[in-house]
């Protein structure tokens, strides 16, 4: 069967972009503000004390919201640089891929309903799973 184009790699990201720049960075405006006065430097300070549960040392819970939603969109969009690189080279992504981003945005899904784990990452995962077995190969070689 004919490789189809590259669409999965694309499809991460695009939503990666997406989740970044589109929704992160406006949602949590005023902390990117207060990061840019600082120069981006030490942008979640913390104190280091053991006689504390570790989430006691943030000191600025909004501001790692802000951050960690931010470089989540980033491992979003260096995952589909990857599977776009694969989709480029052998036509297909691994059959794995798909399964194991299924489970990843199942169990995320079901720990924070409201987000783009239902909304994005879970169909996406549903596409490359129905994708990759309509092309009947599981492996990462082109067929000759």
């Amino acid at each position: 069967m004919k490789a189809r184009k590259p669409r999965h790699g694309i499809i991460l990201m695009v939503t990666g972009v997406i989740h970044s720049f589109i929704v992160g960075i406006p949602f949590f405006w005023e902390k990117w503000r207060e990061f840019a006065h600082r120069f981006f430097f030490n942008i979640t300070p913390h104190e280091l004390k053991f006689d504390r549960p570790l989430i006691q040392n943030f000191r600025d819970i909004p501001a790692e919201a802000a951050l960690w939603f931010f470089i989540s969109g980033i491992a979003l969009l260096l995952l589909g640089q990857i599977v776009h690189s694969i989709e480029i080279a052998t036509g297909r992504v691994p059959r794995y891929l798909g399964w194991e981003l299924l489970v990843f945005g199942l169990l995320f899904s079901w720990m924070i309903p409201i987000s783009g784990f239902p909304v994005f990452l879970v169909p996406q995962s549903i596409f490359m799973i129905v994708r990759q077995m309509k092309l009947g190969n599981p492996t990462w070689q082109k067929q000759m």
